[in-house]
C-alpha cells in the first residue's frame, strides 16, 4: 500500500515538473517576442526622431534665408524710397535753373573739352563721351544744374587723377588704321609709351595740335620703356628710368 502512494507521488510530481517546464517555455518565449517588440518600437521611435530634427533643420535653414531676404527688402525699400526723395526734388526743382550758372557750366564743360583734345591720346573717346553727355544734359536744363555740376566735378577729379598717377593698362590704340590692344606705360598726363603685342614700341607725340604715335627704336631707349612698363604693371613704378621724352633720351624720376 505504501507502495502505491510513493509511486503516485512521484507521478504527480513528474507531471507538475512538466507542467512547470511548460509554463517557463512559455514564458521565455513571450518574454523573447516582447524583446523583439521593444527593440522594433525603439528603432522607430529613433527614426522618427532623427526625421524630426532633420526637419527642425530643414525649417531652421528656411528661417535663416527668410531673414535674410527680409533684410534684403528692407535695404531695396530704403533705396527705392531714396531714390522717389530724390526724384521729387528734382521735379520740385525743374524750372527753377539759374540760367547764369548754366552759362558758367558750359563754359566749364568747353574748356575741358579743350583741354582733353590737347592732353596725350590716352582714353580720348571715353573722356570725350563723358563730356559730351554734360554738355547735352546741361542744354536740354530738364535737370537741375547743380546734378549736372556734381557729375562735372567727378569728371574734374578724375582728370586730376590722371594728371598726378603713372597707370600700366592695357587699351585698344589705333596704330596704321587699325585699332590693337597694347599693353600701355602712363606718366600722368606728360608722357604715354605703348608696346604691341609684336613688341614694337611707340610714345605719343604732339606736333603743333596733332597727336602721333613715333617709333622707339633705340636699344637703350627700348630698355627703359620695358622697365617702366614692367614695373608699373607690377605695381612698383618708383624710380629713375631713362626714357624718351619730347625727342630727347632724359632721366625721370618717378
Amino acid at each position: 500500500m505504501k507502495s502505491l502512494i510513493v509511486f503516485s507521488l512521484l507521478i504527480s510530481g513528474f507531471f507538475t515538473l512538466q507542467a512547470n517546464a511548460d509554463s517557463w517555455d512559455a514564458l521565455v518565449e513571450k518574454l523573447t517576442q516582447s524583446r523583439v517588440e521593444v527593440e522594433s518600437l525603439s528603432k522607430e521611435i529613433d527614426s522618427l526622431q532623427k526625421e524630426k530634427q532633420a526637419d527642425v533643420e530643414q525649417w531652421s535653414q528656411r528661417k535663416i534665408e527668410l531673414e535674410a531676404q527680409v533684410q534684403k527688402e528692407k535695404l531695396r525699400s530704403l533705396q527705392i524710397s531714396e531714390k522717389v526723395k530724390k526724384n521729387e526734388s528734382r521735379v520740385r526743382l525743374q524750372g527753377k535753373t539759374d540760367p547764369s550758372a548754366q552759362k558758367r557750366l558750359l563754359a566749364w564743360i568747353e574748356r575741358y573739352e579743350n583741354w582733353v583734345e590737347s592732353s596725350i591720346p590716352f582714353l580720348h573717346e571715353s573722356r570725350r563721351q563723358t563730356l559730351m553727355s554734360l554738355r547735352s544734359r546741361a542744354q536740354k536744363s530738364q535737370e537741375p544744374v547743380e546734378f549736372i555740376l556734381a557729375d562735372f566735378w567727378a569728371f574734374v577729379e578724375a582728370e586730376m587723377k590722371l594728371a598726378q598717377t603713372n597707370e600700366y593698362k592695357i587699351v585698344d590704340i589705333e596704330l596704321a588704321g587699325k585699332s590693337k590692344k597694347c599693353e600701355v606705360a602712363r606718366i600722368g598726363l606728360h608722357s604715354l609709351f605703348v608696346v604691341t603685342p609684336d613688341g614694337k614700341m611707340f610714345k605719343a607725340q604732339k606736333d603743333a595740335n596733332t597727336w602721333s604715335w613715333k617709333d622707339i627704336d633705340s636699344p637703350e631707349d627700348r630698355e627703359g620703356v620695358l622697365m617702366l612698363v614692367k614695373n608699373l604693371k607690377n605695381k612698383n613704378g618708383s624710380g629713375y628710368y631713362q626714357l624718351p621724352i619730347e625727342g630727347q633720351h632724359v632721366g625721370a624720376s618717378l
